[in-house]
């Protein structure tokens, strides 16, 4: 229900994907050969870098071999039968949250930070609490059985994420060292490039 997952799905319409508790244990995960692939944001046109993810990228030895970009389109989920007007609080990522602070702030709801949309979606449906909404995606809303109150609820229609897709072995032809030359590149795009997405 994370948005990665949508980014995998896009770029891997048959693949099975496998949830990671964080960034870290993403690249471990495809490291230690438990994934082939992990499908990671590195960019947002609204919000900028993830930098965190650039860190990994030079610590880890990970090929970069595609690239997936990804409209946001949030949503605001509750459990089933409950309305808008209802609602206390919004819990989702920090990110969400601000991209959404117009229709946050006209429901005059608290907003609460989470690690990710999919684990807000999920906290909403386990807690079962009437009062509580979650900004996520619209799978999420469908694998944890939440109801969509509003669709599109983001400030900007045109944010982006860009995500990266990383593997062990590379796929540029030629060369044998690719991460070298991508570890120089994302050197140069972290300290000059804050937002390379049109």
């Amino acid at each position: 229900g994370a948005y990665s997952e949508d980014a995998a799905l896009k770029a891997y319409p048959n693949c099975e994907t496998v949830p990671c508790d964080d960034y870290e244990a993403a690249f471990k995960a495809v490291e230690l050969w438990l994934v082939d692939k992990a499908v990671l944001p590195i960019e947002n046109s609204a919000d900028g870098s993830i930098h965190r993810n650039y860190d990994l990228l030079l610590q880890h030895k990970l090929n970069i071999v595609g690239e997936v970009q990804l409209r946001a389109n949030h949503c605001l989920l509750g459990l089933p039968g409950v309305t808008m007007e209802e609602l206390v609080s919004v819990v989702s990522h920090p990110q969400a949250l601000a991209q959404c602070r117009t229709v946050l702030n006209d429901l005059g709801v608290d907003k609460v930070r989470d690690q990710d949309t999919a684990v807000a979606a999920k906290t909403v449906a386990i807690n079962c609490v009437r009062h509580t909404g979650a900004i996520a995606s619209s799978r999420a809303a469908e694998i944890y059985g939440l109801d969509i109150l509003a669709e599109g609820i983001q400030d900007d229609d045109e944010n982006v994420t860009r995500f990266l897709v990383l593997a062990r072995e590379p796929r540029i032809p030629g060369t044998d060292r690719p991460h070298k030359v991508y570890k120089l590149l994302l050197n140069t795009t972290t300290c000059y490039c804050l937002n390379l997405l049109t």
